[in-house]
C-alpha cells in the first residue's frame, strides 16, 4: 500500500516580517497511483502565494486526471508545464493588456516540482529549486539563485517551458520518494518519513518552531507500507 503526505509551514524569515507563506502543495492518490507536487512563488515579487497556490493545483489537477486516465508517467511529468503554462495563462487573460506583464511578474512567478507514480513508473520534472529525496538518498536542485519560473513562457521565454530536472524509474525500484521547496535541505528531508496521520505535518512545524526553517517549506511524499 501506498501512504501519500503532505505540508507546509511558514519560515522564521517570514514570521519576522509578518509575511504570508509563498509555499503550497498537492498530494493525490488515483487506482495505482499518485501525485505530488511543490511549488514556491518567487520571494521578491508582491503577490508570490497566489502563483505557487495556482502551479500546485493546476499541475496536481491535471496530473491526476490524466493518470486516472491511464497515462503513463513519464508522459505526465513531461507535459505538466505546458499544461500549467496554457491555464496560467487564461487566469493572465482576464487581466487589460497594459497591465499584463506586471500582473505576471507580482503573482504568477512559482517553481514546480512534479513528481508522479503511475502503475509501472516513476517520474519527476522540476522548473526551478527545490529538494527531491529518493529512497535515502536526497540531493538539492540548483538553478544558482535565478530559478526558472513556467510563468517567464507568458513572457515570452519560450524555454521557460522546459524541466531542468527529469528522472524516471520502475515504480518497483522505488520504495520511498519525498519532494521539497527548497526551504528543507536535503538532509533535513529524510526525517519526512515514518510519520503516519498528520505526522508529517507535525514534524514540519515542529521544524518552525524550533528556528530551523529560516524560509517557508513545502513537503510532499509516497512511501510503501505495510497493509
Amino acid at each position: 500500500m501506498t501512504r501519500i503526505a503532505g505540508a507546509k509551514v511558514i519560515g522564521g524569515e517570514h514570521r519576522r516580517r509578518e509575511a504570508n507563506a509563498q509555499d503550497a502543495f498537492f498530494t493525490a492518490s488515483v487506482p495505482g497511483g499518485f501525485v505530488l507536487v511543490v511549488s514556491d512563488g518567487c520571494g521578491s515579487t508582491r503577490a508570490a502565494e497566489v502563483g505557487a497556490a495556482l502551479t500546485a493545483e493546476i499541475a496536481g489537477g491535471f496530473a491526476s486526471l490524466r493518470l486516472a486516465r491511464g497515462d503513463r508517467a513519464g508522459e505526465l511529468a513531461a507535459r505538466a508545464g505546458r499544461a500549467v503554462v496554457e491555464r496560467l495563462g487564461r487566469v493572465a487573460a482576464v487581466v487589460p493588456r497594459p497591465a499584463r506583464a506586471a500582473f505576471v511578474e507580482d503573482h504568477l512567478m512559482a517553481t514546480l516540482l512534479l513528481a508522479v507514480g503511475s502503475v509501472d513508473e516513476v517520474a519527476i520534472a522540476a522548473w526551478g529549486d527545490g529538494t527531491v529525496c529518493v529512497d535515502g538518498e536526497a540531493r538539492a536542485i540548483d538553478e544558482g539563485g535565478a530559478p526558472r519560473y513556467l510563468a517567464h513562457a507568458l513572457l515570452g521565454d519560450a524555454a521557460a517551458i522546459e524541466p531542468g530536472l527529469t528522472w524516471r524509474a520502475r515504480r518497483a525500484r522505488v520504495e520511498r520518494l519525498a519532494i521539497a521547496t527548497d526551504g528543507l535541505s536535503p538532509a533535513q528531508l529524510g526525517g519526512a518519513f515514518g510519520r503516519p496521520g498528520r505526522g508529517v505535518s507535525r514534524w514540519l512545524n515542529a521544524l518552525g518552531a524550533a528556528r530551523a526553517l529560516s524560509d517557508d517549506a513545502a513537503v510532499a511524499l509516497a512511501e510503501e507500507v505495510s497493509s
